[in-house]
């Protein structure tokens, strides 16, 4: 005959038993949405940067031209070219945001460089020292700070992969060869 313990040990057996496979289920469904999570996040992002208006925005603001801070206040400021502000704005705080969710670990640096790499960098090249000196004029010293970490964290990556990379001068413009 079976003993009243032998029963026990095995009820209390199989007890752990599903616990245990209830917790690996549990561990898997959250690795699965974490998984779906970061999918909806970069798809997010990639639309974003893929609708038509977004990319001539971006190709507008590379080939803006302006001599020193004044000349692009004049010719870019919110004061005299709203337009040209608020495209400006739009698309830097587009990267402020992918910045802030790279220093918050929701995206990693791989998907980041290959999603916005070339555009994060040349925008924030082209427009540093315009950033830089609007962050003394108008006392704002966290203005895009996360675009910045975001652009250097980028080339640092970039540099990384390929070594003898460097961010072009003449950035959208095309230089036939001579």
């Amino acid at each position: 005959m079976v003993e009243a313990i032998t029963f026990q040990t095995i009820f209390q057996f199989l007890q752990t038993l599903s616990i245990m496979v209830g917790i690996a289920y549990y561990l898997m469904i959250l690795q699965n949405q974490e998984k779906t999570r970061k999918t909806q996040i970069f798809m997010n992002l990639f639309n974003q940067l893929s609708f038509k208006e977004k990319q001539r925005d971006w190709v507008d603001l590379m080939n803006y031209e302006w001599v020193d801070y004044e000349d692009f206040e004049h010719k870019y400021g919110s004061d005299s070219n709203p337009e040209s502000f608020a495209q400006r704005f739009s698309l830097m705080f587009y990267f402020e945001g992918i910045g802030q969710m790279l220093k918050d670990g929701w995206i990693d640096i791989e998907r980041v460089t290959q999603l916005v790499g070339n555009y994060c960098i040349w925008l924030w090249n082209k427009y540093k020292s315009i950033i830089e000196a609007q962050r003394i004029q108008y006392n704002l010293p966290n203005m895009f700070l996360n675009f910045q970490y975001l652009a250097e964290e980028i080339e640092k990556q970039t540099k990384k992969q390929h070594p003898s990379y460097t961010v072009p001068t003449t950035y959208v413009r095309y230089i036939q060869e001579s």
